[in-house]
C-alpha cells in the first residue's frame, strides 16, 4: 500500500513536471486588459508626414498608402518563458490567430509581415530609415505572413500559426509589421492595445502542445518506477 502511494506521488510529480495532459492542446489567449492579466500589447505606427514623431499611446493604429503613408506595428510580449501564465519554449504550435478591429474600414491592401529587428512603442518613420518599413529580412521579415483588404468595419483574422512557431524555437518575438502593398490614402484604423472597449482590443490566440519530454527524464521516472517495484517484490 506504502509503495502504492509513492508510485501515484512519483506519477503525480511527473504530471506537474510536463504541464497535465498529454495528448490534449491548451488554448491560451493574449490581450491587453489594463487590469489584471496581461498587460504586455506594443503597437503604435508610423507617419511619413510626420517623420520624428511618435505615434503610440492612441486609441488606433493604422496602414494607409499614400497622403501620407501609415505602417503599422505590434507586438505582444512576454508569450513564451517558464512563467505560469507562459507558453513553454519549445512547445507545438498547433494554431494561432491574431485578431484586429477596424474601426475605419479603407481600401488600402495589407500585408503582415514578422518583424526581423527590435523597436520601441515610441518609433519614429525616420527611426526607421525614413524610407518606411522594409520586407527585405533586415528590418521584416520577405515573407508575407497574411494580408487583409477590407472595407467593413469589424474584426479581422489572420494566421500567424508560423510566426509563433518560430518564437517557440527561441526565434526572437519583434512581432508583426502592417505593410501597405498599394498606393490607396484611404487608411484603415485599427483599435489599439489602448482602445476603451476591451473586447475590441487586438488579440492573439494560440493553441499548442506542451514540449515532449527529454529522454532523459523520461529515464529516471524509469528508473524510480522500477526502483520502487524491486522494493515491493521483497
Amino acid at each position: 500500500m506504502r509503495n502504492s502511494k509513492l508510485i501515484g506521488l512519483l506519477f503525480a510529480g511527473a504530471s506537474a513536471l510536463f504541464g497535465g495532459e498529454a495528448d490534449g492542446s491548451i488554448y491560451k489567449v493574449f490581450q491587453q486588459t489594463n487590469n489584471t492579466g496581461y498587460s504586455l500589447t506594443k503597437d503604435t505606427h508610423i507617419n511619413s508626414n510626420q517623420a520624428n514623431l511618435h505615434q503610440f499611446n492612441a486609441r488606433n493604429f493604422s496602414a494607409k498608402g499614400s497622403n501620407p503613408r501609415l505602417e503599422g506595428l505590434i507586438r505582444f510580449e512576454g508569450i513564451f518563458g517558464d512563467g505560469e501564465e507562459q507558453i513553454p519554449y519549445g512547445s507545438k504550435i498547433e494554431s494561432s490567430m491574431l485578431t484586429f478591429n477596424l474601426t475605419e474600414a479603407g481600401q488600402t491592401g495589407t500585408n503582415v509581415h514578422r518583424m526581423v529587428q527590435y523597436w520601441p512603442e515610441s518609433v519614429t518613420w525616420n527611426q526607421m530609415g525614413g524610407d518606411g518599413i522594409n520586407p527585405n529580412g533586415i528590418e521584416a521579415s520577405v515573407k508575407i505572413t497574411d494580408s487583409f483588404n477590407s472595407n467593413v468595419l469589424g474584426g479581422i483574422e489572420l494566421n500567424v500559426t508560423d510566426d509563433l512557431t518560430l518564437w517557440s524555437q527561441g526565434v526572437p518575438n519583434y512581432g508583426w509589421a502592417l505593410i501597405p502593398n498599394n498606393l490607396s490614402d484611404i487608411s484603415y484604423d485599427i483599435a489599439s492595445s489602448e482602445y476603451d472597449d476591451i473586447s475590441l482590443r487586438p488579440k492573439l490566440e494560440i493553441n499548442y502542445f506542451l514540449p515532449v519530454p527529454e529522454p532523459a527524464t523520461l529515464s529516471l521516472i524509469g528508473i524510480g518506477v522500477g526502483a520502487l517495484g524491486f522494493r515491493r517484490k521483497r
